[in-house]
């Protein structure tokens, strides 16, 4: 149980070590209980440190292209947080179409102007 415990708090970096343990009637001791460190796979995962791995369905575009969108998408959903948050709105549920339509149009509007003023402050 506690080893299930520490599995879940280690998360991914419990991959790395190779834990040995004894039969239920065994009791743990030097000769029964080993742990090791799983060096290549240490390796493996620290040459891939730090770099993204995206899978698209979008055959005709470059790679450049697909991670521009990825950017893109990380931009959009980033600012609507941002709105989100700073307006403290909460979950609208509109009944009539038109009001449908121009909250979404609203909260377009508001995406541009965001992604305009951070794009001038950068310039």
């Amino acid at each position: 149980m506690h080893i299930g415990a520490l599995k879940k708090e280690a998360g991914q970096d419990f991959g790395l070590v190779r834990i040995s343990l004894p039969n239920p009637q065994e009791p743990a001791s030097e000769n029964t209980f080993h742990f090791s460190l799983d060096r290549e796979r240490l390796r493996r995962t620290l040459r891939r440190e730090g770099r993204y791995l995206l899978r698209s369905n979008m055959q005709a575009s470059s790679p450049e292209t697909v991670w521009e969108s990825y950017l893109l998408l990380t931009r959009r959903e980033q600012a609507f947080k941002d709105l989100k948050g700073s307006l403290s709105i909460r979950p609208l549920w509109h009944q009539r179409e038109k009001r449908i339509e121009a909250h979404i149009f609203v909260s377009f509007l508001s995406f541009c102007l965001h992604t305009t003023l951070r794009n001038l402050a950068r310039g």
